[in-house]
């Protein structure tokens, strides 16, 4: 992300940031809410969002800015992996790859399991893991159950940043 000349300082004159609900609401109103409105919405990638200054803004990210007074030098992430929790609690930074570790299937995957691909060459379905952008294969299963269970032990050996989560 672009850095932006948005201060922490600028930030606190206009939002509350309340770290245990991670609920955003302003101080100043602007020309669509008052004073004491909560701020933001949910983006199509599932995270909160704002504007500021005429500018759009991740919620997590203005959170970490508010707490910590200056922006993240890499990825915030949301350690239950729920996009819009900004409870301070639930933020940590993290690498690309760290940050990768705890994602879902995505909603158009053949398995409907993470790191599980069917292979129309072998019929079968194949385990791989990706950990700091190398993929690591491990095999081929006949039932989408048994590779499923695979590929939750391997990735519960490979992503260590987040091990309880282990989707």
């Amino acid at each position: 992300m672009a850095k932006s000349d948005l201060t922490a300082e600028r930030l606190r004159e206009l939002l509350h940031y309340d770290p245990l609900t991670g609920a955003f609401t302003r101080i100043v109103a602007a020309s669509n809410a008052g004073t004491g409105a909560h701020v933001g919405c949910v983006a199509k990638n599932g995270y909160l969002r704002c504007n500021v200054d005429g500018r759009l803004y991740y919620m997590h990210r203005l959170a970490w800015l508010y707490m910590t007074g200056g922006w993240p030098a890499g990825d915030i992430d949301h350690v239950d992996g729920d996009r819009a929790n900004n409870r301070w609690a639930n933020l940590r930074t993290a690498t690309r790859s760290q940050n990768a570790q705890n994602r879902s299937a995505t909603s158009t995957a053949a398995s409907g399991v993470r790191n599980v691909y069917f292979d129309d060459a072998s019929g079968r379905w194949q385990v791989k893991v990706m950990l700091n952008y190398r993929s690591k294969s491990f095999g081929y299963y006949q039932t989408l159950e048994e590779a499923a269970e695979v590929a939750r032990l391997a990735k519960s050996d490979m992503h260590t940043f987040n091990p309880e989560f282990t989707r």
